[in-house]
């Protein structure tokens, strides 16, 4: 066979002979004249089989590249022939396409095929031919012996051939067979498994760019019918973008202004087309389209190019960005001078503007008032999951498929039009089911169109999906509400911690001067009510501003580790705790007495949720998250994660209830079991360390909870302990040593707070354990007092938040009054961010910061370490 395609000069001539000179198929195909393997000689066969495989997936990826390089349909059916009869070394191959009847297919390529078959032969496809049970079992079908074929008849073309064995594929078309690519030969030869995918992988490289290539044809048909739609209604399209500032218009605006198709103007430009009278109307609703997403429909006059008067019809719409920001404006623009004198001629404007309906992105609708008749037409597949021709004719219809808790309110306001000789314009925003079970949330607006007599008899209108654009809004709107809380919780710490701190430390005084038990014991009760309220307002703040903290590389497994452990020793027996941790995992950057936080309070909150036991399973893993899930979740940034899962066979939460658990104060445990910061609080801590809580849960299936924190590759990561975390420092002085302070040897201390209460106590602890002490009531007066006894002082402590003049300015007066000076910041911000410049004003030349309220204990080691650092 290879001789006579090289006497033929197929390989040098045929649209596949670079394809087969690039796989390396020689001329002569001497492979085909080479006895079989020797015994002894398995090796070399298996190789040569491998060989062979390797050529057959090198020509099926070939072909497929020629096919998306454009190759026209017809030289591609035929290259498949060629490659499929060189490759198999067969003397036929053909393709055969389904006839419009279904009765028959044709042969629309073929290779060695007698003259005149190819393109004129049909064969057909009746139970009894192989066309036929192909197409029937849509299975490759293997023929080794046609004569002694049983499951169908030899087809007259096939004897005609003297064709001995072959096989048969399906082309697969959209939804039905395309056709059948085969391939014969005169020989008795038995087919290998390879054989078959190698020529059905060609018959799915036809199919694929068959179907393609249809594709391309049916949009290039609706683009033309498109514009064909266009000419005949006379409306026509536009675009204006904003950043851009360029008025991009279809051919019939152009004809409409009298400019030449393909015109652009600015939006300036476009604007001073309409006539004097109209120009104020246009640019107000062209502004609040672009300011306020307000869409509008109106009729004015412009003026030509030519100087003509037009009366039109302009329609604008908003189209905003992922973040809502509106970015275009588009709509439509139609010619209305006819028309304009009468309402009939308003209605044939109507049944135009019906013509292109399909051509926008919005859901159209027109309802017959008076039959209760409705049609739809644009896109409604992409609101309702229903081509047009799927949807109902009805007014019953559309309500049944309202949202349950709008559907009320929705027919009721379809009544008020009907029954109210006024409106004109009717505009509603429900929720509508999908033919999925979700819901979409709508914007639906119509022209009421009224008799004489002012009855409705029709009402014509579009939907457009504003699903995104309100979880958007709503997101926007809980962030303000949060930063707002987060405001005034940072207000609100700073007074209650100033009213806490001279309570604990009155409370150490007392129980130095007394023995009594009973005494002792109420002073313990005070001062853990007290320890637990400034607890409170930790977790307030932490919940308002994130977290404050060393930021260091650790591994995310022992923080897991920790957890666990602390999990196994307290939590009820009928937990059963299970962890996965992916063994590659990758460091983060965090703080680890936060991150350890985060994952303990999920692991209570499930906890919580199985009251009877169950399953807690925590697991964490590497994931890489691209810009579209990114977009999808609404949260982070694409990159490199670490994912932490927690996840427990709890009741699990209602949707209701999963849209509220991040907004502060809400909760679902009893009065008294939670103050609702939980999760909040997670999720600000999480939120600080660039990363995003995903929840998911369904009611009597559980929950889970999801932490994704960016992933540091190259991190060397430090062990645990020596980041100073030992999962308990939180309620431990921040791990101050518990052994009584050591007594002070008179130094004196310059003490300024604006509060009496505070610089009361302080100065007695202080004189108690042998200080002198100097107060002052702000910045002004301990300046002043700096000024005449600096040489005398020893240390300064001061608040940050105090009148007249703050403790920032007073330590940079200080500093320039004496630069040497040791300097203590309070305040009851609560966050050593304060002091650090993080998280807001910078006390720069400060040695410590102490948070308010501090014990007695906390302010005399902090001042002896300080005055023992300026020692030194």
């Amino acid at each position: 066979m290879s001789e006579d395609w090289d006497r033929e000069g197929v390989v040098g001539e045929c649209p596949s002979a670079k394809i087969l000179q690039r796989l390396g198929y020689g001329q002569t195909m001497s492979a085909e004249k080479e006895p079989g393997p020797a015994p002894g000689h398995a090796e070399s066969a298996q190789g040569d089989r491998t060989r062979l495989r390797a050529r057959q997936q090198a020509s099926v990826a070939e072909l497929g590249q020629r096919a998306l390089a454009g190759m026209e349909l017809e030289e591609l059916w035929q290259t498949a022939c060629e490659v499929v009869a060189h490759v198999l070394e067969v003397e036929y191959a053909k393709v055969l396409k389904i006839q419009p009847d279904g009765r028959a297919v044709r042969m629309v390529a073929g290779v060695g095929w007698k003259q005149g078959v190819v393109g004129e032969t049909e064969v057909g496809i009746a139970e009894e031919s192989q066309a036929g049970h192909t197409l029937r079992t849509a299975e490759p079908v293997v023929v080794d012996d046609l004569s002694a074929e049983t499951r169908f008849q030899g087809p007259p073309l096939l004897e005609d051939h003297d064709v001995v064995s072959g096989m048969s594929c399906v082309i697969i078309g959209e939804e039905e067979p395309w056709g059948i690519l085969g391939a014969h030969t005169t020989r008795s030869r038995s087919f290998t498994a390879d054989d078959v995918n190698f020529v059905q992988s060609v018959a799915n490289v036809v199919a694929a760019a068959t179907r393609n290539a249809q594709a391309r044809a049916e949009r290039e048909q609706t683009h033309q019918l498109l514009a064909i739609a266009e000419r005949v209604a006379q409306v026509g399209g536009w675009v204006a973008d904003l950043e851009e500032d360029i008025v991009y218009l279809s051919d019939e605006v152009c004809r409409i202004h009298d400019m030449p198709p393909g015109t652009r103007v600015s939006i300036g430009e476009g604007l001073r087309y309409y006539a004097p009278e109209w120009r104020r109307v246009i640019a107000e609703h062209f502004r609040a389209c672009v300011e306020e997403g307000r869409p509008y429909d109106l009729e004015l006059e412009i003026i030509t190019r030519e100087g003509r008067r037009v009366w039109v019809r302009a329609i604008g719409e908003p189209v905003r960005d992922d973040h809502g920001k509106v970015i275009q404006v588009q709509g439509a623009f139609q010619d209305i001078s006819d028309e304009k004198p009468d309402e009939l001629a308003l209605r044939r404007s109507e049944e135009r503007f019906r013509a292109v309906a399909q051509a926008t992105s919005d859901v159209v609708w027109d309802w017959n008032a008076l039959s209760g008749e409705l049609w739809w037409g644009g896109d409604t597949a992409a609101v309702f999951g229903l081509g047009a021709d799927e949807m109902g004719d009805d007014f019953i219809w559309w309500a049944e498929r309202v949202h349950p808790d709008d559907r009320d309110r929705v027919v009721r306001g379809v009544q008020e039009m009907l029954e109210s000789p006024d409106p004109e314009l009717y505009r509603d925003e429900y929720r509508i089911r999908r033919e999925d079970g979700s819901w979409a949330t709508v914007l639906d607006r119509g022209l009421v169109i009224r008799d004489d007599d002012r009855r409705v008899v029709r009402v014509i209108g579009g939907l457009v999906d504003i699903t995104e654009t309100k979880r958007m809004e709503a997101q926007l709107l809980r962030a303000q509400r949060l930063e707002s809380i987060g405001t005034l919780a940072g207000g609100l710490a700073h007074d209650l911690n100033n009213v806490l701190a001279p309570v604990l430390m009155s409370i150490e005084l007392l129980k130095m001067d007394t023995t009594d038990p009973e005494t002792l014991e109420i002073l313990e009760t005070i001062e853990k009510s007290a320890s637990r309220g400034a607890a409170i307002i930790r977790q307030v703040l932490a919940f308002a501003r994130g977290v404050s903290g060393e930021r260091v590389s650790l591994a995310v497994a022992e923080v897991v580790d920790e957890v666990q452990r602390i999990v196994r020793e307290t939590f009820p027996r009928n937990i059963e705790l299970e962890v996965r941790l992916a063994d590659d995992l990758a460091p983060v950057v965090g703080d680890p007495t936060r991150l350890h936080q985060v994952l303990l309070n999920l692991a209570l909150n499930a906890r919580d949720a199985m009251p009877q036991g169950g399953r807690l399973v925590i697991e964490a893993e590497n994931d890489w998250l691209d810009h579209e899930r990114v977009r999808k979740v609404g949260r982070g940034r694409a990159g490199a994660h670490v994912c932490i899962r927690v996840t427990d066979e709890g009741a699990g939460m209602s949707p209701g209830v999963l849209e509220q658990i991040f907004d502060p104060f809400f909760t679902t445990k009893g009065v008294g079991e939670g103050t609702g910061l939980g999760l909040p609080t997670v999720e600000a801590i999480v939120r600080s360390h660039r990363g995003f809580l995903d929840v998911e849960s369904e009611v009597d299936a559980g929950t889970t909870v999801m932490v994704c924190l960016p992933a540091e590759e190259a991190a060397e990561v430090p062990a645990m302990e020596e980041a100073g975390v030992d999962g308990g420092a939180e309620g431990r002085e921040d791990g101050l040593e518990a052994s009584a302070p050591a007594r002070g040897e008179g130094q004196r201390i310059l003490v300024v707070d604006d509060e009496p209460g505070i610089a009361s106590i302080v100065r007695q602890t202080l004189e108690t354990f042998g200080y002198q002490v100097e107060t002052a009531a702000d910045g002004h007066e301990a300046l002043e007092l700096y000024r005449e006894r600096g040489q005398e002082i020893d240390l300064v402590l001061t608040d940050l938040m105090m009148p007249n003049m703050d403790g920032p300015t007073l330590i940079k007066e200080i500093r320039r009054l004496d630069p040497d000076v040791p300097i203590v910041a309070a305040s009851g911000r609560g966050s050593e961010d304060l002091w650090s410049g993080t998280d807001g004003p910078a006390v720069g030349g400060a040695q410590r910061f102490l948070p308010k309220p501090y014990t007695a204990r906390r302010l005399l080691t902090t001042l002896q370490q300080v005055l023992e650092e300026g020692s030194g």
